[in-house]
């Protein structure tokens, strides 16, 4: 069975896209998991950084339906990007592992916000003016690789202690542990997942009993790059 790190991540975060490239690079992972939703796929199995120039997105829409329609953009310092183009030099397996878009297009999920964010709660007990401030100021400039997502696991973890998870982030994260399980019993040695930083301590659960999956409508989804 692989050995599974996490990498939690700030989207479009510079420092977390530098630490990235450095842990990657580091650990020399033989199979990269990344949050992205999995109908995505064809496009990360044609990814060629030769060809493609950030900011780029990826689209993902219902073909009978144009109404319904997903964008993931990316930018050279976005540490999803740095993942797709170590995967692809050094020619590794990668794979998205997100609840597919065709299942937020055929369902509605109880996507409920917080009382009070918990990075904001943060931010003002440490007379940061918002939460940019504080997580540039206390994540994004860290020095060490390491101590970074370490960091990052030790934090998310004690907020989420207080803070309910929306159904959809609850259906979300049992989703990517079922395909973390399922890379794990292939012959992968190193498994390197990439999940926002908030994902972190659910993706953890890998190495529990896996869940039965909730049967769940989905549409026939179609998926390009553009500008």
């Amino acid at each position: 069975m692989g050995l599974v790190r996490i990498f939690g991540i700030r989207h479009h975060g510079p420092g977390s896209s530098r630490r990235l490239a450095d842990a990657l690079a580091d650990w020399q992972p033989d199979l990269l998991l990344i949050e992205l939703p999995s109908d995505a796929q064809p496009l990360i199995d044609a990814f060629d950084p030769d060809e493609l120039s950030p900011p780029v997105a990826m689209l993902l829409y219902d073909p009978k339906n144009f109404n319904q329609a997903a964008y993931f953009p990316f930018a050279e310092f976005s540490p999803e990007w740095q993942a797709l183009q170590y995967a692809s030099e050094h020619q590794i397996p990668c794979r998205a592992i997100d609840l597919p878009a065709g299942i937020f297009f055929k369902n509605k999920f109880n996507s409920h916000t917080w009382t009070q964010h918990p990075f904001r709660r943060l931010a003002q007990q440490t007379q940061f003016a918002d939460t940019e401030q504080w997580w540039d100021h206390f994540i994004e400039q860290q020095p060490s690789t390491t101590e970074l997502f370490e960091s990052i696991d030790q934090l998310m973890t004690t907020l989420r202690e207080d803070s309910p998870t929306s159904e959809e982030n609850r259906i979300r994260e049992e989703y990517m542990v079922q395909q973390i399980q399922s890379a794990q019993k292939e012959n992968h040695q190193k498994i390197a997942v990439v999940c926002g930083a908030f994902h972190t301590p659910a993706l953890k659960q890998h190495e529990e009993k896996p869940k039965k999956s909730k049967n769940l409508k989905s549409a026939s989804t179609e998926a390009v790059w553009i500008p």
